[in-house]
This record gives structure tokens, sequence and C-alpha cells, in this order.
């Protein structure tokens, strides 16, 4: 990659916003018929991506809550890191309104 198109790339990336959105999905529409979520992020000096978490209740976990068993979440982070996956978490949490 030459300098010239390393510098456009980093000026948008330098150019987003710090942001995460939150968007649900049902098992018709997306990931292999699992119900889920999709975070939608974006960082300054990073760029944006989509952190994809669904539930795979083939995937058993050993606890109960309730009275039903609790399917294994499955993440697709795009290969970014649990450590990125969790500050993104802590985003969307700190941007939410709680009732």
């Amino acid at each position: 990659m030459s300098q010239e198109n390393k510098s456009a790339i980093e000026k948008i990336f330098d150019a987003c916003a710090d942001t995460v959105a939150f968007c649900p999905f049902d098992n018709r529409n997306r990931s292999g018929g699992r119900a889920g979520f999709v975070l939608m992020w974006s960082k300054r000096g990073m760029g944006f991506g989509e952190i994809t978490i669904t539930i795979d209740p083939d995937a058993k976990r050993d606890e109960i809550v309730g009275a039903l068993p609790v399917g294994k979440a499955v993440i697709d982070s795009e290969c970014m890191s649990k450590e990125f996956v969790k500050e993104m978490l802590c985003k969307l949490v700190d941007e939410s309104d709680f009732e």
C-alpha cells in the first residue's frame, strides 16, 4: 500500500466517531437460523465493524435459568479481541437508558 493510500485510510479511521449501536434480529434473517443481535461499532483511529452475538440453543450450558436451559452465546467479532468486544459491550451499557 502506498503512503498516500495509507494516509487516506488513516484519515477515514481518524474521522470515525466512538459509537456503538444495538441491532437485534430474529432467526429468520441472519446467522444460520439463530436469534441474536449485532453491535455496529466505530472507533476513532481504528475504523468500524460489527460484532454479531447469537444464541446456539443446541450448545446447552450446564446451568439453568428459571426453568429453562440456557443456550451458549456465539460471538463473531470480525477478528477483534475479547477485550475489544468487552469494551464495546461496556460502551453499549454506558450509553443505554436504564428503566
